[in-house]
């Protein structure tokens, strides 16, 4: 049952209960878990790891066409990204229209002070030739425009560890 703040301060009495409730409702808005910053990206990365159902990509090989599913598809690009140095994967999305690729948005961690575009630019080379093992030739081809390389985070030291 829903409590608004008439039923509140009739059961209480009049200003002295509008008085406790705005108090008491001022508390909670202020109130953070001294904590927090603790376990936020472990939450982050449960619910980006939830399952749900994945969206079929289509491929192409010499036999014909098979689909992959987009879970699949972003785990392998993950194994594949993860040897480049500097740098650490955040999350990888895979755009398609029905069932047919159109392009990626990968977001990255990257160690301070190196350059972005090298590293931006090695990034989209291994991620075409990872997706065309996968899904044979890659149309639209891979550019800067439709493999968008979003750099999440920064940080001064090896962003694989921590």
């Amino acid at each position: 049952m829903e409590m608004n703040s008439a039923d509140f301060t009739s059961h209480v009495g009049g200003e002295v209960g509008e008085t406790r409730l705005r108090v008491a409702s001022g508390a909670l808005r202020g109130h953070t878990e001294d904590r927090w910053v603790e376990v936020a990206g472990d939450m982050l990365t449960r619910v980006m790891s939830v399952s749900r159902v994945s969206h079929p990509i289509r491929a192409r090989s010499v036999s014909g066409s098979f689909y992959v599913s987009e879970q699949v598809l972003s785990a392998s690009l993950q194994r594949a990204l993860d040897v480049i140095p500097l740098c650490e994967v955040t999350g990888i999305q895979v755009q398609a229209d029905a069932d047919t690729y159109t392009g990626l948005t990968i977001r990255l961690a990257v160690q301070y002070p190196y350059p972005l575009i090298p590293i931006a630019d090695q990034v989209r080379a291994m991620a075409r030739q990872q997706l065309a093992e996968i899904l044979g030739p890659v149309s639209p081809v891979v550019t800067v425009s439709t493999m968008h390389v979003h750099v999440d985070d920064v940080t001064t030291g090896d962003p694989k560890i921590g």
